[in-house]
């Protein structure tokens, strides 16, 4: 997605997808998972999914209805994903919230802020660094149980 493009709820729910990993509980790599293919192995595997894994489920394709998520249904997905209430805020530009999520992301995953990120870029290059970062980082970010959780 290139910075001229449409920002809309719908682009940042549906970002969510690729810019999240969550633990696999695998014991080889991947140890993360971008959160679509995790929703989509839940459903596959018919697995009994949470109520907001079941939202989120709803939301895998674009023709889902944004509009009909109640508040609370937000903050559920929010919280799950651990982006901060910014992350919806359409007055802020996506990058930077999209750099928020990315870097909160790797932190999660036991990877400490890159300075790179506080160097000059390009708005949307900043994101696509982070998100390549994070896809290499699913590979060989400790597993859940590893990282130090006195951090």
């Amino acid at each position: 997605m290139s910075n001229d493009e449409s920002d809309s709820l719908a682009v940042r729910l549906h970002r969510l997808f690729t810019l999240v990993r969550v633990p696999s509980g695998a014991e080889e790599p991947p140890f993360w998972l971008a959160l679509g293919d995790h929703i989509r192995k839940l459903m596959w595997t018919e697995t009994l999914m949470n109520d907001t894994e079941r939202t989120l489920a709803s939301l895998l394709e674009y023709t889902a209805d944004v509009g009909a998520l109640s508040d609370r249904d937000l903050d559920m997905i929010l919280r799950y994903v651990g982006a901060s209430d910014g992350y919806l805020d359409l007055s802020r530009p996506r990058f930077e919230t999209e750099t928020q999520l990315l870097l909160a992301q790797l932190d999660r995953m036991g990877v400490s802020a890159f300075r790179m990120c506080r160097a000059y870029m390009r708005e949307f290059d900043r994101v696509k660094a982070l998100e390549l970062l994070v896809d290499v980082t699913s590979g060989v970010a400790p597993r859940v149980q590893e990282i130090d959780p006195r951090r």
